[in-house]
């Protein structure tokens, strides 16, 4: 988690979009994970957190369901 809380402070531009797939299960304390990807994003253009019932490798499982909210979010926001 200290890894994570690190890699976020650094400076990311705000016009670049940012989409978060995160499991709901995997940490300690998910309210503290989600925060930190939440507050990553408050300054950005388009930054979206998208909570998901899986295991940390949500690919593995989700790997339809990340596709189609990809795509919803390219053809949302980037299109």
């Amino acid at each position: 988690m200290e890894n994570g809380k690190k890699a976020f402070k650094s400076d990311i531009p705000k016009d670049i979009p940012i989409l978060f797939f995160l499991s709901k299960k995997v940490h300690n304390d998910p309210d503290d994970w989600i925060a930190v990807h939440r507050e990553t994003i408050i300054n950005q253009d388009i930054g979206i957190v998208i909570e998901m019932d899986g295991p940390h490798y949500l690919h593995r499982v989700l790997s339809d369901e990340i596709a189609q909210k990809i795509n919803d979010f390219i053809t949302e926001y980037l299109d």
